[in-house]
């Protein structure tokens, strides 16, 4: 109800959204990489980092409040690419 009352709520909805979304991805990411690093520590990382970026374009998207722009190619190809750790 609020929500539809009040622009601002929905971004920050969406924010909060996709906060928690980087907080449920990033335990799986940080073990991954640790154990990665052993072998392959400079591609680890690598791969680290576009982690990171790519959270921030995600984020970026999702706190439009567009859903357009949620779902559209490009952020499903950053979603692929975010998830290169499974």
């Amino acid at each position: 109800a609020e929500v539809e009352a009040s622009g601002s709520a929905l971004i920050f909805n969406c924010a909060q959204r996709a906060q928690q979304n980087t907080l449920e991805n990033f335990p799986l990411a940080l073990v991954s990489a640790l154990a990665a690093r052993l072998k392959y520590p400079i591609i680890s990382a690598a791969l680290c980092e576009f982690w990171v970026v790519s959270r921030v374009f995600y984020t970026l998207g999702y706190t439009t409040g567009d859903p357009s722009k949620v779902g559209d190619r490009r952020n499903c190809i950053r979603a692929l690419l975010t998830a290169k750790y499974i």
